[in-house]
């Protein structure tokens, strides 16, 4: 790796109390490296020693060098925004269970939930992002083998 000067209008002391203070730990890790890199520790050492990667260490040097510690903080991340839009009327449809005579099943499953998804949702969803969504939303994929709502009780008893 090369080395890389990094800027010198804070003190090391100055930036050490920063990064005592800093609640983010992310951002006090970079803070930490840029300490040591500023006391001529090489970037391997100070990646060793922090625990991260020696190849994120030239980018926080040019961070910190270019915007300071505001440099340091983490840029907000993109991601795909959820296709689902009413979020709490899916949670309170799927908590309702399903209705027999309309949804023609008497339990949930992943392929049922996609059908409601995108009749009642307007939104596709795959298998695997379908369980991610009930993941999100804290709710468990696993219930109690369900009851047919048309099971006589004493018959039940009986067998």
């Amino acid at each position: 790796m090369g080395w890389q000067r990094v800027r010198s209008d804070v003190s090391v002391e100055e930036l050490a109390k920063i990064a005592k203070k800093m609640r983010d730990g992310r951002v006090r890790i970079k803070i930490q490296a840029i300490v040591l890199l500023a006391q001529g520790k090489p970037q391997r050492y100070v990646a060793e020693a922090l625990g991260v990667s020696v190849r994120s260490i030239p980018d926080w040097i040019e961070r910190y060098n270019r915007e300071g510690i505001n440099g340091l903080q983490d840029k907000p991340r993109s991601g795909a925004p959820m296709k689902l839009k009413d979020i709490e009327g899916f949670r309170e449809r799927i908590i309702r269970g399903p209705i027999p005579d309309k949804d023609g099943v008497i339990t949930w499953s992943g392929q049922q939930i996609g059908v409601i998804l995108k009749e009642e949702f307007n939104s596709f969803y795959s298998l695997s992002g379908i369980y991610n969504l009930l993941h999100y939303l804290k709710l468990s994929s696993l219930k109690p083998r369900p009851r047919h709502p048309e099971a006589e009780d004493e018959e039940q008893e009986l067998f």
